[in-house]
């Protein structure tokens, strides 16, 4: 399909997203850039998202192994949620193992001042992975004690608040180290306001 706008003359080598397409369906696609080439690696497995879809909140969440397989994952809405469960299954493409530079791009064929892109918890580097148990753990007390730490080591945690109305967004990672000695009870106690 063609490309529009700056992204189509940009000479960066690597991989991006595009959600949308004018008059094709509107599905999160994997691209390859190869200087001022652009190749389609392949569409994932997703809905069409439309101009609803996209206007109501897309969460995304892609994951790249060492072999070059990238994996999908997507919430629609806006819903405040950390780990998007939707699959939208994986492409594979290992033409570019290492990269300098990230960056983020949007373009509306026709911006207006109701148009806007917000982009928000970028992780870079190994995926996190939670201690048994903790992942969107439901905590109705203002602490909660949590076992089965490692001792001298960074463990990081999000909080979020949930009612009947739906959730917020999640807070800022909040860092946590637990003592070296190996004596002691290893764990944390985290406090909510």
């Amino acid at each position: 399909s063609a490309i529009s706008g700056d992204i189509a003359s940009a000479t960066f080598q690597g991989y991006y997203l595009r959600i949308g397409n004018n008059s094709t369906a509107d599905r999160v696609r994997l691209y390859r850039s190869t200087g001022i080439g652009k190749v389609q690696v392949g569409e994932f497995n997703t809905p069409d998202f439309g101009t609803g879809g996209l206007k109501d909140g897309l969460t995304m969440k892609v994951t790249r192994d060492g072999s070059g397989v990238f994996h999908l994952y997507y919430e629609a809405g806006f819903t405040g949620i950390a780990e998007p469960s939707n699959d939208g299954g994986v492409l594979t493409n290992s033409d570019y193992s290492v990269s300098s530079y990230f960056g983020v791009w949007n373009h509306f064929s026709t911006p207006d001042a109701d148009r806007r892109v917000y982009i928000d918890n970028i992780v870079f580097g190994s995926e996190l992975t939670y201690v048994t148990g903790y992942s969107n753990r439901t905590v109705s007390a203002t602490s909660e004690s949590v076992t089965g730490l490692s001792e001298s080591t960074e463990y990081l945690y999000k909080v979020r608040a949930v009612s009947t109305g739906g959730a917020s967004p999640d807070s800022n990672a909040i860092s946590a180290v637990t003592p070296a000695d190996a004596s002691q009870n290893i764990g944390a106690v985290f406090f909510f306001r």
